[in-house]
């Protein structure tokens, strides 16, 4: 794990106020999509800032967060590679930068494993970028 940069000053506006979104195998979210309704994406897609294959992996950093983690929190922690599916587990909070620059923070609320699928639903909150 690899430290990130500070951040100090208050939280930026939200991009997106709290969502629920769902992440199924070989699925992506854009992050940075006008709507969360409208961030579902294939894995391929290069604007997926989350992706499910076999872990939770971001495409640019994800750091470790707490249910109550401010952006600052999410921008300071230190950072990791994903999340191996083994270890998604209801409760887990962590927090990813987008590909344009917000940063997000994640909540783990359900987790299905099937044979053939997983799907992981998250809530979301995903800030402005800072000034």
């Amino acid at each position: 794990m690899t430290s990130s940069v500070a951040y100090v000053g208050p939280d930026p506006a939200t991009f997106w106020p709290e969502a629920a979104i769902t992440i199924g195998t070989n699925d992506g979210y854009d992050l940075d999509a006008a709507t969360p309704d409208s961030g579902r994406v294939q894995v391929v897609n290069s604007k997926a800032d989350i992706r499910l294959i076999t872990d939770l992996a971001a495409t640019q950093r994800m750091t470790g967060a707490e249910a109550v983690s401010s952006y600052a929190d999410c921008v300071g922690a230190p950072t990791r590679k994903a999340i191996p599916a083994g270890e998604l587990k209801v409760g887990s909070t962590f927090c990813v930068e987008t590909t344009e620059g917000r940063w997000a923070r994640l909540g783990i609320a359900d987790v299905r494993v099937e044979p053939s699928k997983t799907e992981v639903d998250l809530s979301v909150i995903v800030w402005q970028r800072a000034a």
